[in-house]
């Protein structure tokens, strides 16, 4: 069984990718494209949200549901898939934003308007 607790967050997005469903109320493609521009929301929700999602989307499989997941897995895998990759590549860009020590995020005026508006 797969151990959530201990999964990387590229491991997490690696599921989350496979697991995704058109009906989601969540986009997950426009998720990691906002990673661009707000990396740290990686680290402060998605990968939370990604943690979940992917849990209870595992519990409700079917056995046959199991098999699909292991092909799509492969797939994703083997870097058949270019919109995975590309993706992929977004998300690896901001982990290594997020784990540098030379970069700093910048607040805009409405960040720090709405933050004040928070402590109230």
């Amino acid at each position: 069984m797969l151990d959530l607790q201990q999964c990387d967050v590229l491991s997490l997005f690696l599921y989350r990718f496979a697991l995704d469903r058109d009906d989601d109320i969540v986009n997950l493609e426009q998720d990691v494209l906002d990673l661009q521009n707000f990396p740290e929301r990686l680290e402060v929700s998605y990968e939370a949200e990604w943690r979940s999602y992917v849990r209870r989307a595992l519990f409700k499989l079917s056995s046959d549901e199991q098999y699909q997941l292991e092909d799509k897995l492969t797939v994703l895998l083997a870097g058949n898939n270019p919109h995975f990759n590309q993706l992929l590549n977004i998300l690896k860009t901001a982990i290594a934003v997020n784990n540098s020590t030379q970069v700093t995020v910048l607040n805009s005026p409405l960040k720090n308007y709405v933050q004040q508006l928070l402590k109230l």
